[in-house]
């Protein structure tokens, strides 16, 4: 993990690591004791930890791409003992069909394939499941263009993206270019295209949240 990718985790466990903010954030899932439990993209563990410190469950879960991640959850958690962490990506969730209570996958959808990380999610959940998935509204990449000639990457990779993203809810498809050997591909998502992928896979939103972060609760289907 390089340096700036580093500070970023610690500066987000900070922010993020407090537990009225996820205690409000998770309430609507209404998990219970006994309860399994997937944090898809958990980065540092703070969620994973939070739940070990406030419920007793059957399956504590974090799941993360980076193995840098995970090594940092070891560290920032006394609770780490608690948790069962492993390396995977969100597209490819190596747990059994209806497996799951309850997943929390926060602002990891816009980095991958939106339709095949709700699939999987879906697939893992037990009927009547909930989850949370944290997503990026249509202002987000627009925040990072700049009239600052020092930043033309940032800001061309702010215009490409939120141009990925229109497409993607316009017609449900996701692009992925590649430019100077980087792969561009992020999106920001919309409530109705949101909606209409969880359908698709047995899932409906029973709530929104807009503040602090934008996001959906839905609910996996019988």
């Amino acid at each position: 993990m390089d340096l700036e990718t580093e500070q970023y985790h610690r500066r987000e466990h900070r922010r993020s690591a407090n537990p009225e903010y996820l205690a409000a954030l998770l309430a609507p899932l209404r998990v219970r004791d006994q309860s399994a439990v997937l944090d898809v993209g958990c980065g540092t563990g703070y969620v994973s930890a939070y739940l070990a410190r406030t419920h007793r469950l059957r399956r504590n879960l974090g799941l993360d791409l980076e193995a840098a991640a995970l090594d940092m959850a070891l560290e920032l958690n006394p609770e780490a003992g608690q948790i069962g962490w492993f390396r995977a990506s969100a597209e490819s969730i190596p747990l059994a069909d209806a497996s799951v209570d309850h997943v929390i996958c926060r602002v990891v959808l816009p980095l991958c394939d939106v339709t095949k990380a709700v699939a999987e999610i879906s697939r893992v959940m037990k009927p009547q499941g909930t989850a949370l998935l944290m997503l990026h509204s249509w202002t987000y990449y627009l925040r990072w263009i700049s009239w600052n000639p020092s930043r033309w990457k940032r800001s061309a990779a702010g215009l490409i993206s939120t141009g990925l993203g229109a497409w993607f809810n316009l017609t449900g498809q996701q692009l992925h270019l590649r430019v100077g050997g980087r792969s561009l591909g992020q999106t920001y998502q919309t409530q109705a295209r949101m909606r209409a992928i969880l359908r698709r896979h047995g899932m409906s939103a029973f709530a929104t949240v807009a503040k602090p972060e934008f996001g959906l609760y839905a609910r996996r289907r019988s």
